[in-house]
């Protein structure tokens, strides 16, 4: 009898897992055909164009410009309206917003040309942010109203002014991380919210009054943050910022898919050295590379496999620092990707192949 009850037991739990991952999957990367939130864009599409260099332009007032994991399509925000281009056939989308919500801020999910929209919502007295999924290669958006238990999905803002400042998702835990400011005010404390698969939000507290940047582990449900005021970076789950021996001042630079943590050591407001290791682990396993020239934070980039890029504006040109390979580019950086880089020249959208023989 008592066998049956185990069986019993593991029966259920297995059922119960498998429709948390299917809701989960529904909410963030499916968007089916049935569903009655969709809104479809009635755009023609241009006819594909093979083996040949699309022009892509991309307006000087666009604002948050973004490449999807890999490199298939590219979004940018422009006047009330998010655009979508898919760089290989030119094809060019707007996602629209419902009246009464306007954009604040959007992730291309990991793996998948999906991305999740963060939207604000205001009346006279309250202001909120909504979410959506946006799915690419279908054309079509998705309200995330509900979480698992019919509860709905949002967060409400400290204040009209403040707005979605970043958003960054656990690749394999599937949590997210919301990061929300007032940016009209010199030194706000930032607040912080995680969205699990089962789309319920829950606040986040962190140890910090002066948050800068914010990354996630891929095999685990917490997030790493710099502190802006003392210089230091923390890892949600620790109390005590990560201290790096003989080094003052730290900056966060990134994480890659075996949970290593990349911290920077900043000397005259550039990096010099970085650090990388396991936060469970003691520092003295933790391995370093030190960088030919000093360069700024936002001009290193550390992909999924633990290659460390970075970029020198002056020559236009990128290095993998574990291997020394280079690339070149033309015109303005604009970001730099798992499989390569995007930069603009001219108003003209051009991509490079991090495993380019140029």
């Amino acid at each position: 009898m008592k066998k049956f009850k185990k069986v019993g037991v593991w029966i259920i739990l297995s059922i119960f897992l498998q429709a948390g991952v299917l809701f989960y999957l529904d909410r963030f990367y499916f968007v089916t055909e049935s569903n009655v939130d969709i809104k479809k864009v009635e755009e023609p599409a241009k006819p594909a164009v093979a083996k040949k260099e699309i022009d892509i332009s991309i307006p000087e007032t666009a604002k948050n410009i973004n490449i999807s994991s890999d490199g298939k399509y590219v979004a940018y925000y422009e006047d009330g309206t998010l655009h979508v281009v898919n760089t290989i056939t030119g094809d060019k989308k707007k996602v629209e917003f419902d009246e009464g919500k306007k954009f604040s801020y959007y992730m291309w999910l990991p793996d998948v040309n999906n991305m999740l929209i963060a939207e604000k919502k205001s009346t006279s007295k309250q202001s909120s942010i909504v979410f959506s999924n946006y799915d690419a290669e279908k054309d079509k958006k998705k309200d995330i109203a509900n979480d698992n238990k019919g509860n709905a999905t949002f967060i409400n803002l400290p204040d009209k002014q403040s707005d979605v400042d970043d958003i960054e998702m656990s690749r394999l835990t599937g949590v997210i991380y919301i990061k929300i400011s007032n940016k009209n005010v010199k030194n706000s404390r930032s607040s912080f919210y995680e969205m699990n698969r089962m789309a319920q939000i829950s606040s986040l507290k962190v140890n910090s009054n002066s948050v800068g940047s914010i990354n996630t582990f891929s095999h685990q449900a917490r997030l790493a943050y710099e502190d802006l005021t003392y210089h230091k970076v923390y890892a949600t789950g620790v109390n005590k910022p990560i201290v790096i021996k003989g080094v003052t001042n730290t900056c966060l630079i990134g994480t890659d898919d075996e949970d290593k943590l990349y911290i920077g050591a900043v000397e005259n407001n550039k990096v010099k050295k970085i650090y990388y290791g396991l936060v469970k682990d003691s520092m003295d396993t933790w391995r370093s590379i030190e960088l030919k020239n000093a360069a700024d934070k936002k001009d290193i980039f550390v992909s999924t496999s633990g290659d460390i890029y970075v970029n020198d504006n002056l020559k236009g040109s990128i290095t993998n620092i574990m291997s020394n390979k280079e690339v070149t580019y033309k015109g303005k950086l604009i970001e730099m990707y798992e499989n390569g880089a995007i930069s603009l020249i001219d108003g003209k959208l051009y991509k490079v192949s991090f495993d380019s023989k140029e």
